[in-house]
């Protein structure tokens, strides 16, 4: 598994984030230069080019980082390209479609997608791009140190001293904080990311660890609600606060500063809830795949009901499980939604009467819960029992 953890450079004196500043610069319209040249055909499209094959660079001297330049720039034509083949690809469809219900244009509905003649570097249109700088260590060392900073990151910069040919360099400080000591155990790879961002730069160092995985069997499910965070089946509920927090942001103006801290708060929460669940004690946990619940409750709800549901967190709880997962080494499956909310989970009949809000009221066996604790036992009995789970 691999992390990063981020460190802003607040720490450079001017002289030196001034250089950083000018890099960045360089660095970019280098970029740009080689994407004009790649999307008129001046240059081949590959992921790698021979420094001695790129034309001369106005803004930066080096061999090395000329390369840098044109593999960044291969890497966003390419991604465009991505985007435009699904693009075409899905008006194709339709009209593949409705050319086959008409019956017409057989020259066109004769052929497979992948046989027609379509030159996708002509409708890339890169006005603008998002650039960051990914070193790997021929670009820089790292200086261990027992002064002020924890270490000094030594970069080689794209530009030559005056009247040599030895590279300009400058040393970055770096400090420690909270989240990059969690990786203290961890191996460091050979690369850090250069960014920017509302004109402020920043080092991403990355590091990796081998994935372990407990042989526990106990196994745990939880539902993901709106009201409720999570309640497992067991019936201890997290997060009964985030709905307090769903109904000020629905009330935020989208974009204010009140609006955006609203957002930052929520997330920290949820990240906070899920932090103290101590799911390495776990070898599998149960969630239902919801992916599609805020598309499908569209036209089905108030207006009110889904100006607070958009904030629903379920694709954060899942990214965050994934994460922890990795780390504390449980497998996570996600199971078929459909019906857990309105089935016993005693008798096991199946009554969308039974579900009356926040309790679940069973018609049959007159079984009375709450109605998320109920469901959390259905999501459980069904990843347990699924096929895709080693706890069968």
């Amino acid at each position: 598994m691999i992390r990063s953890s981020s460190h802003a450079l607040k720490f450079s004196n001017k002289n030196k984030l001034s250089l950083i500043e000018q890099m960045f610069s360089d660095f970019r319209d280098t970029v740009s230069v080689y994407i004009d040249l790649i999307i008129n055909k001046d240059l081949p499209l590959k992921k790698n080019l021979s420094s001695k094959l790129l034309p001369d660079a106005k803004f930066i001297s080096t061999g090395q980082w000329k390369q840098l330049a044109y593999k960044t720039a291969s890497e966003i034509v390419r991604s465009n390209i991505d985007y435009q083949k699904k693009k075409i690809y899905n008006k194709y469809k339709r009209l593949y479609a409705k050319c086959k219900e008409l019956d017409r244009h057989h020259s066109f509905t004769s052929k497979r997608f992948k046989y027609l003649n379509i030159n996708y570097l002509k409708r890339i249109d890169i006005k603008s791009f998002h650039c960051s700088i990914n070193l790997d260590e021929r670009f820089f060392d790292i200086e261990e140190t027992n002064g002020e900073f924890d270490e000094f990151i030594n970069i080689k910069l794209p530009w030559f001293k005056p009247g040599t040919k030895r590279r300009i360099k400058i040393n970055v400080p770096i400090k420690n904080h909270k989240h990059s000591l969690k990786f203290k155990d961890w191996d460091r790879k050979k690369t850090i990311r250069l960014r920017e961002k509302d004109g402020n730069f920043f080092i991403d160092i990355v590091y990796e660890k081998e994935e372990i995985r407990n042989k526990s069997n106990r196994t745990i499910a939880f539902d993901i609600g709106y009201k409720k965070l999570l309640v497992d089946n067991h019936g201890h509920v997290y997060g009964k606060e985030l709905f307090e927090i769903y109904k000020k942001l629905s009330k935020k103006q989208r974009g204010s500063k009140k609006y955006k801290r609203l957002l930052i708060h929520k997330k920290n929460e949820i990240n906070r809830i899920l932090n103290t669940l101590n799911l390495g004690d776990f070898g599998l946990v149960i969630l239902e795949d919801l992916k599609n619940v805020k598309k499908g409750s569209k036209g089905k709800r108030s207006k009110s009901f889904n100006n607070k549901i958009q904030y629903w967190s379920y694709r954060q709880v899942l990214a965050k499980l994934g994460m922890l997962s990795e780390t504390e080494g449980f497998e996570m499956i996600l199971v078929d939604p459909a019906y857990t909310s309105q089935t016993c989970s005693v008798c096991g009949v199946l009554d969308k009467k039974s579900r009356k809000g926040e309790i679940y009221q069973c018609a049959s066996c007159g079984l009375i819960m709450d109605a998320d604790y109920n469901a959390a036992i259905n999501i459980h009995s069904r990843g347990v029992y699924s096929p895709s789970s080693k706890m069968n």
